[in-house]
């Protein structure tokens, strides 16, 4: 069952995907190496980090190459202070499934917030602001500005109902 479903990826890249068979009565000393603890298991190794997987269909796969592909030392910041939709909030104008897609993709998402946020992380891959729900004060919008200006990954999801003291970001992004 396993081999079918992992001739894809194999194709797609034969060099980086092999595929070795444990039989864990036959090989229990490797079998509990690998961390397996039931029949058709499927342990994928990647530089170091591992991922075990029971349930065998093309999502689970996918998602757990690409937790595996993913730089661990990238994450997502999510604008918080200002109301905005909490990633991982379960209320119905949350985005919380949204975060925990993120997360099942292998993304760490964080919270940031501006008015007690010392610098920029370097690690820092894309920060997303969620429909805050009241006003930036200017120094924010200037870090905001700066930090766009500066190369850095934005996602911004807007309401119908107002800016927020954002116009000047949205200025400079061309947005009307």
């Amino acid at each position: 069952r396993i081999a079918p479903l992992l001739e894809r990826y194999q194709r797609a890249n034969p060099d980086r995907i092999k595929l070795q068979w444990l039989d864990p009565e036959l090989h229990p000393d490797q079998a509990r190496a690998a961390g397996v603890q039931v029949t058709g298991e499927l342990v994928l190794d990647y530089q170091g980090r591992r991922e075990r997987l029971r349930v065998l269909n093309e999502d689970q796969v996918s998602n757990a190459l690409l937790r595996l592909l993913a730089r661990p030392d990238r994450w997502i910041g999510s604008l918080v202070g200002h109301g905005e939709r909490a990633l991982d909030g379960r209320a119905n104008h949350d985005l919380g499934q949204f975060g925990q897609e993120l997360r099942g993709q292998g993304y760490r998402v964080q919270p940031l917030d501006l008015g007690t946020l010392g610098t920029w992380p370097d690690n820092l891959g894309l920060l997303i602001i969620a429909g805050p729900q009241t006003n930036l004060g200017a120094g924010e919008v200037h870090r905001l500005r700066t930090y766009v200006r500066d190369g850095g990954r934005l996602l911004w999801l807007l309401d119908t109902d107002g800016l927020w003291g954002l116009d000047e970001l949205a200025e400079d992004l061309g947005i009307r």
